[in-house]
């Protein structure tokens, strides 16, 4: 455990200088991490990550200093230092350019609540394995409604606990069918 005169005279003398900075101690206890808390994170323009180490932080410390407290799951570290590289990988990337553009993390995993598609890559043919048709079509907007489809299967196979907050609209339902329907026609000739 550290001293809290420490903790407290350095958070408070950045704090200071920078008032719109907030500070979140990484916590087992803490709220549980999720994209859209990440993409809260990411607008402040000042972060102070406070990390305990076996036992934690001065309760005294928390109570007069701390905006909150945020856990990267349920299990417990020796300490917050892997938390907080985690916490800030995540911020990071949202950060205008860190990503080439905002394309490269807008339709990833757990952003507006469903899991990304699979990806293909190069080269076209692997081990006698070659992606959908409608990848290689070019068509723009089919491989949208094939990608928006796929992520809401992939959403309803692996994790469906985050349609409750998303829930699928009639035209991703449709989308979806349509895709699955085609599959079966294709694997019947």
């Amino acid at each position: 455990m550290t001293a809290p005169a420490a903790d407290q005279q350095a958070i408070t003398r950045w704090r200071s200088d920078h008032p719109e900075c907030r500070t979140f101690y990484l916590s087992p206890r803490g709220e549980t991490l999720t994209q859209a808390g990440v993409i809260q994170l990411a607008e402040y323009d000042h972060l102070i990550l406070l990390c305990g180490h076996y036992e934690g932080v001065d309760q005294r410390v928390l109570d007069l200093i701390i905006d909150g407290e945020l856990s990267i799951g349920d299990y417990v570290l020796t300490g917050g230092e892997i938390a907080a590289c985690v916490v800030m990988d995540a911020v990071f990337r949202l950060l205008p350019g860190v990503l080439p553009n905002q394309d490269a993390y807008e339709k990833e995993s757990h952003m507006a609540g469903r899991l990304e598609q699979a990806q293909y890559t190069r080269p076209v043919s692997w081990m006698g394995i070659e992606p959908p048709d409608v990848l290689l079509s070019g068509h723009e907007a089919k491989i949208e409604q094939w990608q928006a489809s796929r992520r809401l299967a992939e959403t309803l196979r692996r994790r469906p606990d985050l349609l409750k907050d998303f829930p699928p609209e009639h035209d991703e339902w449709r989308g979806m069918l349509e895709i699955w329907t085609d599959a079966d026609d294709a694997s019947e000739h």
